[in-house]
């Protein structure tokens, strides 16, 4: 799940949208079309669509490979896929009857994950990954259009205002600082 959020930049409720039904598995990674409306979505428009990049160099943190194994691990708790029409979402219960999750539950498990890699938890919180995932993406040199339409922002302004967090270089200053001048 933090794999997912972290290649897609989405919100907790576009994560816990994806359905089994509606993903496509190509070369490049994997894409779901969300089948309900999103906080950004309107009747109407094209249905909003969730692509996840692969990461073929470290089968570890391949969002791709992780997305596989856990379909795999969830292959008997799932409904009978030949009925079309019977939701199949991603993201099920680890407690019977095993049902699909929430995005409050998918926000738990994003911050328990959080503790377990010892992140301050009472400065980043589960949303964090939307910004976290678009800063890395500015600092990779993708473009903000890019970043934009990944977030599903309409403009740089809630952007830069609200989940912008550049890194800064402390070289500079601590060599003054440590200087014996």
């Amino acid at each position: 799940m933090v794999l997912l959020a972290l290649t897609s930049a989405e919100r907790g409720s576009e994560l816990a949208a994806h359905d089994l039904r509606f993903r496509r598995f190509y070369p490049e990674g994997v894409c779901f079309t969300l089948p309900q409306l999103t906080k950004k979505s309107c009747i109407g428009n094209p249905a909003k669509t969730s692509f996840h990049s692969s990461l073929p160099s470290n089968a570890k943190l391949c969002p791709i490979q992780c997305l596989r194994e856990y379909e795999k691990r969830t292959e008997a708790l799932r409904p009978n896929v030949s009925d079309a029409n019977v939701s199949n979402k991603l993201f099920l219960s680890y407690i019977r009857p095993h049902r699909p999750v929430s995005s409050s539950t998918l926000a738990r498990w994003m911050k328990e994950t959080l503790i377990a890699a010892e992140v301050d938890t009472s400065i980043f919180k589960a949303h964090s990954s939307r910004g976290a995932a678009a800063t890395a993406a500015v600092e990779a040199g993708i473009s903000l259009p890019q970043i934009l339409t990944l977030a599903d922002w309409s403009g740089p302004s809630t952007f830069n205002k609200f989940y912008y967090r550049p890194s800064f270089d402390a070289h500079p200053g601590r060599a003054v600082l440590g200087s014996p001048k």
